[in-house]
């Protein structure tokens, strides 16, 4: 099986589109349970026959312009049906395609999400890395903040703060390799500077296949990583390990194309599989 590669937007389906009108600061606005391609083939048909029901022919049979619905952009993407017609709703505006008006209070729904704080980040893939240029990998399902607290508590840091340039032993002895590592060297570090998110998904399982992935790939100087064998996606009887990783850029993503050869412990059977991570 070959490296699966990357999925067009005409490819996508359950998504809400918007058709630029050629020069002009309007748009039409849709929703489709099918591929995107499907159906911007539609409009296509109608604009050919004039089919006066359809909005778009209208519109441009009204005003003269000229609509490319070649150039049909995804704005929005949801699974339900009834998600789409809200999401309808709410991108319609300003727009000559029927809509709903919604009320004033809901508008800011759509508005551009400002940016989340790191700390704040749930269910991610993280990188730590010290000043000393040593990294570890490790991730966590609950809030960033909270897994720095582990990593970092607030006697470690205290412990490192140097006194007559000498560091302050203690004997307490914390169970993270980040904070071993701290105590050790005595590098005073910034936690918000020094984490960053290398992936963020919602699957447990999945994060775990990430988490291996990105040791594989990145080979980080401390933590448990000797040996990067995992379940494959929770099916007994299956261990995955990794045989070939490559990075690859795709827009303002990150994708990790993940080779990995499926082996059976009982039967003996090989398989190739590949995997497409998407990273922010």
């Amino acid at each position: 099986m070959n490296a699966k590669d990357h999925v067009e937007p005409q490819e996508h389906s359950g998504v809400l589109h918007a058709t630029p009108c050629v020069g002009r600061d309007q748009q039409y606005v849709g929703k489709t349970g099918k591929q995107l391609r499907t159906r911007v083939h539609e409009p296509k048909l109608t604009m050919r026959r004039a089919d006066p029901r359809s909005q778009l022919w209208h519109h441009c049979a009204d005003t003269g312009h000229e609509v490319n619905v070649d150039h049909a952009k995804v704005v929005a993407r949801a699974k339900m049906k009834g998600e789409r017609f809200v999401l309808e709703a709410l991108y319609s505006r300003n727009s000559f395609s029927r809509h709903v008006d919604v009320d004033s209070h809901y508008v800011s729904i759509v508005d551009v999400k400002g940016d989340q704080p790191i700390g704040a980040t749930l269910h991610c893939v993280d990188q730590f890395t010290c000043n000393c240029n040593e990294s570890y990998i490790g991730r966590t399902e609950r809030c960033l903040i909270s897994r720095l607290k582990e990593h970092l508590p607030k006697w470690v840091q205290d412990s490192v703060l140097r006194k007559n340039d000498n560091v302050v032993e203690t004997r307490r002895q914390p169970a993270s390799a980040v904070a071993r590592h701290v105590l050790t060297t005595g590098h005073v570090i910034d936690p918000i500077c020094a984490f960053r998110i290398l992936l963020r998904h919602s699957n447990p399982r999945f994060l775990r296949f990430a988490e291996a992935v990105a040791i594989n790939r990145l080979k980080p100087h401390f933590g448990m990583f000797e040996h990067t064998y995992f379940p494959f996606l929770g099916q007994p009887g299956y261990l995955a390990p990794l045989v070939a990783v490559q990075f690859k850029s795709v827009t303002s993503h990150m994708a990790i194309l993940v080779e990995c050869q499926l082996r059976n412990l009982k039967n003996a059977y090989e398989s190739q599989l590949a995997f497409e991570l998407m990273v922010d």
